[in-house]
């Protein structure tokens, strides 16, 4: 028995661990009733028109008073959702800040300035 022979039947006992990421993935097979897809495939990409047809005639149905009052309600319905909103907010402001419930009063000082100006009229009492 030569060295190579020796080697060989080794190898052959030895048994090797290999790392997942090590691994060559699995043979991806494909399924046996999938069908390819045709020569042309404009089949797939046409696009019905029927959606535009029946927005532009309900459209040109509508006159110019409907499509107005059409857009007031709009209008209104969009101001009334800021509204609702802007209520929301000042809520949650006045649950994480009971100060903001006065949000609309001034927080500046309404003594005028000249009388904060003027020297206190007592001394300050000197620490001992």
């Amino acid at each position: 028995m030569g060295l190579h022979e020796v080697h060989q039947a080794w190898l052959e006992r030895l048994t090797l661990v290999l790392a997942p990421e090590c691994h060559a993935p699995r043979r991806i097979t494909l399924a046996s009733d999938m069908h390819p897809l045709p020569p042309s495939i404009e089949a797939y990409c046409t696009y019905p028109f029927a959606a535009e047809k029946l927005a532009q005639t309900l459209t040109n149905r509508l006159s110019a008073d409907q499509l107005r009052a059409q857009e007031e309600e709009h209008a209104a319905f969009l101001q009334q959702w800021h509204e609702r909103k802007e209520k929301e907010r000042q809520s949650t402001l006045r649950t994480m800040t009971p100060s903001s419930a006065h949000e609309n009063q001034s927080i500046a000082s309404t003594t005028p300035a000249s009388v904060l100006a003027q020297p206190p009229t007592e001394p300050c009492p000197k620490a001992d």
